[in-house]
């Protein structure tokens, strides 16, 4: 949910309009009272004076269906004549205090923003997996520069309101927009304090209480 908090947030904040949109199928269909039809999922598109957001309901499952859509999406920004594509990714990952953003780009000319704006590049080999990556593996290949804000995330079924919080804060400094933060923050708040009270009395399985756990 990184991606679309993110995305959703800015939408909202810069009173985007709705574009136009895309749609992708599933590979299942869904049926009530024995009548099924077709899953599709739709992929919007915004327009705040000179951005564009891009807020898909669901990523394709399968690797043609990914690539057909990043093909139409690179090909709806061209002819937009867009300049430079950003995403969000999600990494999942052990962390200490804030959840940290760190950068992927298609380009070295592209890594120079990461370092006017003091993101710093993943070290080392890896990959990003679906539409969030290979978006900008096609965007490159079509001549177009992109960006990668990848946003530490603890947990893979809590929104990760804080990390979405840390990334927007990267990339409307990018995008020179502002915006006003506040509700994403208080936000953020309520969720860790929620954590924080579920995990309370919590003990390790096969321990006894009264002992503390550190690790």
């Amino acid at each position: 949910m990184l991606a679309t908090i993110s995305a959703e947030y800015l939408r909202k904040q810069l009173d985007a309009v709705f574009l136009g949109e895309l749609e992708t199928l599933h590979n299942s269909v869904t049926f009530k009272d024995g009548v099924l039809s077709l899953t599709t999922f739709k992929h919007r598109i915004y327009q705040a004076d000179r951005i564009l957001i891009c807020i898909g309901e669901s990523q394709p499952l399968s690797t043609p269906e990914v690539y057909e859509l990043a093909g139409e999406l690179i090909g709806f920004a061209k002819r937009y004549k867009v300049a430079r594509l950003y995403t969000i990714a999600a990494s999942l990952t052990p962390f200490v205090g804030e959840p940290r953003v760190f950068g992927v780009a298609t380009s070295e000319k592209a890594m120079e923003e990461l370092e006017v704006f003091k993101v710093q590049p993943v070290k080392g080999e890896g990959k990003i997996t679906g539409l969030n990556g290979v978006l900008l593996g096609v965007a490159a290949r079509e001549g177009l520069e992109g960006i990668c804000l990848l946003g530490q995330i603890r947990y893979v079924d809590i929104p990760q309101v804080r990390t979405a919080l840390n990334v927007l804060k990267y990339l409307v400094k990018m995008l020179n927009v502002t915006i006003d933060l506040g509700e994403l923050e208080e936000e953020a708040a309520r969720i860790e304090a929620s954590i924080q009270e579920a995990m309370r009395g919590f003990r390790p399985p096969g321990q006894e209480k009264g002992l503390d756990y550190i690790g």
